[in-house]
């Protein structure tokens, strides 16, 4: 009898055993990593940031280390993958952080030291899967297909073109030495205004057929680098735009300047929704309707999903039949950079869906 229960003893302790190796053994998440949250991600060495170049959403768009300037195209959103057991890092500056993430340059099929890293598409897990990993004084971020190597970053700011393992301020893989160029810190970014945005559900402007033909952000047009500050909704010529919100009408008018201009165009404060953590009222701006096609003028109030603002045109600086939308944040109307918001963050389901390369 006593043999017996020292085999049944012997045997419930092997089997507990293996149960603990069988739960260490299991996908887990990196402590002190949120899943989906956005990040700055600091190399320790430099003090610099992972930077996609002037945030362009494109692939093959480089992706270096830069100093700190507050901008989107230094975020990223860490999403954990419990199937591959390893994070991607999607670029904030590609659709709000739902399309690009970071991707390494393959030599041949193989990722190895060397190779460069750029943003693409999510579509290889090869190149695309990263393990985060404590190091003590920051984190190291290997290649999930070859942990010996690790995301190092060269001194100095980097460049569009510097894409070698030599170049200035550019960020690759090479194999892992515990160095401080290769250790990095997750800095987070957000505390979840994305959310914030999307919770005031705009109604879309175009109840019918639409494509989107341009995101927010640095982009090229004819070959030629601009900052495309709102998104554009393709349709027919004439097609009838709603308001997203309800509000009052501040500006309104026609600029015909085939360079510069809005065309026939429409600025409306919102009544209710405000720039993330201020006071400050959004404008939401509609541009390059059909001349005269807009019946509203300044005071005017319009109601979410129900008022009509125009028609779908081509007036003013644009080449095709398009609403451009854009989103203000402080009530400068000029469009720069600092002054607006993406408006992919009011609307997260055509992010989602937002594949233009």
């Amino acid at each position: 009898m006593k043999k017996a229960f020292r085999l049944i003893t012997v045997a419930m302790v092997f089997v507990a055993v293996l149960s603990i190796l069988s739960v260490s053994s299991m996908a887990a998440q990196t402590s002190g990593i949120t899943n989906g949250g956005v990040y700055k991600i600091k190399n320790v060495s430099s003090g610099k940031y992972i930077n996609v170049h002037y945030g362009i959403d494109k692939n093959g768009t480089n992706v270096y280390q830069c100093t700190a300037d507050g901008s989107v195209e230094q975020t990223f959103r860490v999403v954990y993958d419990s199937t591959n057991d390893a994070y991607r890092l999607y670029a904030m500056s590609a659709v709000n952080g739902t399309y690009r993430v970071l991707d390494i340059v393959k030599s041949g099929s193989s990722v190895v030291s060397g190779c460069n890293i750029q943003i693409f598409a999510h579509t290889d897990n090869t190149a695309q899967l990263f393990n985060i990993t404590s190091t003590g004084s920051g984190y190291k971020i290997t290649p999930k297909s070859n942990s010996s190597v690790a995301i190092t970053a060269n001194s100095g700011d980097g460049t569009s073109a510097g894409t070698s393992s030599t170049s200035s301020g550019n960020v690759y893989v090479s194999t892992y030495t515990g160095a401080t160029n290769q250790q990095w810190v997750f800095e987070l970014a957000s505390d979840n205004h994305e959310d914030y945005y999307a919770s005031s559900n705009w109604a879309y402007p175009i109840s019918t057929s639409w494509t989107i033909t341009s995101g927010y952000g640095y982009r090229y047009l004819d070959g030629e680098l601009n900052y495309h500050s709102g998104i554009d909704f393709a349709a027919n010529a004439g097609t009838d735009i709603y308001s997203v919100c309800t509000g009052i009408v501040e500006d309104a008018g026609f600029e015909s300047n085939i360079y510069t201009g809005r065309g026939q165009f429409v600025v409306v404060v919102s009544s209710s929704d405000k720039v993330y953590g201020t006071n400050t009222y959004l404008r939401i701006t509609y541009m390059h309707m059909i001349q005269d096609s807009s019946p509203l003028a300044i005071t005017d109030m319009v109601s979410k999903g129900t008022t009509f603002i125009g028609d779908v045109g081509t007036t003013g600086a644009s080449t095709g039949n398009h609403l451009h939308l854009g989103v203000i944040s402080n009530g400068n109307t000029s469009g720069s950079r600092d002054a607006t918001l993406n408006p992919f963050f009011f609307y997260p389901d055509i992010a989602s869906d937002f594949t233009i390369n």
